[in-house]
């Protein structure tokens, strides 16, 4: 992935399933959105968690996901039972 920032945000080994995922900036991530990069995602690693969402999410937003406040967590977290189930 190509922008340090992104290093500081997310881990590395997350970054390489993005990549798996034909996702190599940041600036694609921040195109496609959390909700569709965790969907590709789930193609390569079934086991991506809510946490892996909350990362994306906070890697757009610029910030870590300990960070995003509790309505985004909701919304997210709505998501990602709609789709693991």
């Amino acid at each position: 992935m190509t922008n340090n920032k992104s290093e500081l945000i997310m881990s590395k080994r997350l970054i390489n399933k993005l990549e798996k995922c034909e996702i190599h900036s940041l600036e694609e991530l921040r195109n496609i959105g959390s909700r569709t990069a965790f969907s590709k995602l789930l193609l390569v690693d079934r086991s991506a968690s809510l946490n892996t969402l909350y990362a994306l999410e906070g890697a757009i937003r610029g910030v870590r996901w300990h960070q995003l406040n509790d309505q985004i967590k909701n919304d997210l977290k709505l998501f990602y039972k709609s789709i693991k189930s």
